[in-house]
């Protein structure tokens, strides 16, 4: 199998998770990081070396704009890894480039950025695939199982509450110190 070569967009906690994931795979490497914040990359870069090291020592790039790495030559995909509000850029970038992209969750905080990346993909025929972590957690796994072998009966309605340490209520204006907990941080 061909290496698939990948690109992280944004470093901060949850390229971490990414980085981990992608280290499981033999036929996968992370060639460059992207991040504001130099810190940050540096972080990841150390993240890479220790997890999945790059063959022959290679040197993983690294860059502070989005519109760069998507032209790194080295690059098959990218994660987009950015805050919600800012998913858009970076994988529109990416899919003008023919790279294919993996966003974080959610895709983008309104419908016309998440048309916007949908069109930018199908245009240049590339794959875009947003991560859904809430489907594989062991709660929405039993309750699917659950609601599968109609344990529960026919269910005419069904709530969801997710629970974040320091997360706060999202929706009650106590959460504004916390982007994740706001809708227009995290599109609601």
């Amino acid at each position: 199998m061909e290496t698939v070569k990948i690109g992280i967009i944004g470093c901060g906690e949850f390229s971490a998770f990414h980085i981990r994931a992608l280290s499981q795979f033999p036929d996968v490497r992370i060639t460059a990081v992207c991040s504001r914040n130099s810190a940050n990359s540096q972080k990841s870069v150390q993240l890479i070396q220790e997890s999945c090291p790059p063959p022959d020592d290679e040197p993983v790039a690294v860059y502070t704009d989005y519109a760069d790495i998507v032209h790194h030559p080295n690059l098959d995909a990218v994660t987009v890894c950015t805050p919600p509000p800012v998913h858009a850029g970076p994988a529109i970038a990416a899919a003008n480039a023919g790279k294919h992209v993996f966003c974080e969750g959610p895709m983008a905080v309104d419908l016309g950025q998440c048309d916007a990346m949908i069109a930018a993909a199908r245009s240049k025929q590339i794959r875009i695939t947003v991560q859904h972590t809430n489907r594989f957690n062991r709660n929405a796994r039993m309750a699917k199982k659950a609601l599968s072998e109609g344990l529960l009966g026919k269910v005419l309605m069904a709530k969801m509450d997710f629970f974040a340490p320091g997360a706060g209520d999202a929706y009650s204006g106590l959460a504004t110190h916390n982007w994740r907990a706001t809708w227009k941080g995290s599109g609601g």
